[in-house]
């Protein structure tokens, strides 16, 4: 398993697992299609989480026994390694990349498949070289899918840049660049020590109807079809 972490993409499975990040307007519309979750729609129980698409919602369970965390672009491997095996009781799954780059992050399991406590998470979020840990999250029962730092709004017409400050200040979370393509879009960041999460605040900012959309920026996670062919 180290000789995993320390070499992420020689010799392993790693090779086989295509991680592909998607901006939640392009989710939302393409891969999600604005399609309600039938299996777990109006379940809204702690497992369970959901989105606005618009006005449909689009759910996710939680998996407790896997965390996903997302690393500064500043740390060094090193430091990610010693994070990554920093609690006996949790492993790093196939679902990782520690080198260079702007995306940098883990899935870690629980070794006896229980729930990992929240206790493990906020103690992952104390390192500086974390940007955000949160359990995993599945949608519709296939796809794995990782909740970063970041939403993404579009104003509507009528909302002003001055109110989307003032929102963003009174909910502890900060605005980003606006997007170079599409006029009055925004990244959004929420601090890992907020109480709420990226998922959650999207829901708010949009409830307030002051944009066309507000949705979290997740991360897709998906297996190589010649990995899925190759398991007995």
């Amino acid at each position: 398993m180290k000789n995993l972490i320390k070499n992420p993409f020689v010799g392993s499975n790693l090779q086989k697992v295509a991680v592909v990040i998607l901006c939640m307007v392009f989710l939302a519309r393409s891969f999600a299609s604005c399609v309600k979750n039938e299996e777990t729609e109006g379940t809204e129980e702690d497992d369970t989480l959901f989105y606005y698409c618009f006005d449909e919602k689009i759910f996710f369970q939680q998996i407790k026994d896997k965390i996903y965390l997302k690393f500064t672009q500043e740390a060094q491997e090193e430091q990610l390694i010693s994070i990554v095996n920093s609690d006996a009781s949790l492993q790093p799954t196939s679902y990782i990349y520690l080198g260079e780059g702007t995306f940098r992050f883990v899935v870690l399991e629980s070794k006896d498949g229980l729930q990992i406590p929240l206790a493990a998470i906020e103690s992952f979020k104390t390192r500086q070289e974390v940007v955000s840990a949160t359990y995993l999250l599945l949608y519709n029962g296939i796809y794995f899918q990782g909740l970063t730092d970041e939403f993404v709004v579009k104003l509507k017409e009528t909302t002003s840049n001055e109110q989307l400050q003032k929102l963003a200040e009174k909910n502890g979370c900060k605005v980003g660049a606006e997007d170079s393509y599409v006029k009055n879009q925004f990244m959004m960041y929420v601090s890992k020590n907020s109480k709420s999460d990226a998922m959650k605040l999207s829901n708010l900012f949009y409830e307030t109807g002051l944009f066309e959309f507000a949705e979290p920026n997740l991360v897709v996670l998906l297996v190589d079809e010649n990995q899925k062919s190759e398991k007995p």
